[in-house]
């Protein structure tokens, strides 16, 4: 069980890795901007490869959460034991 798991996650890990390196490589480099806009086409490219990465980081641990949590269990039985709380103003409900 665990050896599926752990190859689920690389097998997934590599996937998203072999993506971002095509990403990478079909960037094009010949943006012909002038001076102040290639500093923000580089800012707002900046900011959209944090946002991925961000993104696949999430996405990452919510995966590894879902696979690597255990399952609390159910118990067989239940107290007996009912517990009231009075709370504040109830007699204005009641």
């Amino acid at each position: 069980m665990l050896f599926r798991k752990t190859a689920t996650v690389l097998m997934l890990l590599l996937c998203l890795s072999v993506f971002a390196v095509i990403f990478y490589i079909n960037i094009d480099q010949k943006w012909e901007v002038d001076s102040w806009s290639s500093t923000l086409t580089n800012f707002m490219l900046l900011y959209l490869i944090l946002i991925f990465f961000r993104t696949f980081l999430v996405v990452l641990f919510s995966f590894l959460e879902y696979v690597f949590v255990r399952d609390i269990d159910t118990p067989n039985h239940f107290p007996l034991v009912t517990i009231l709380v009075p709370s504040f103003n109830e007699q204005v409900v009641i």
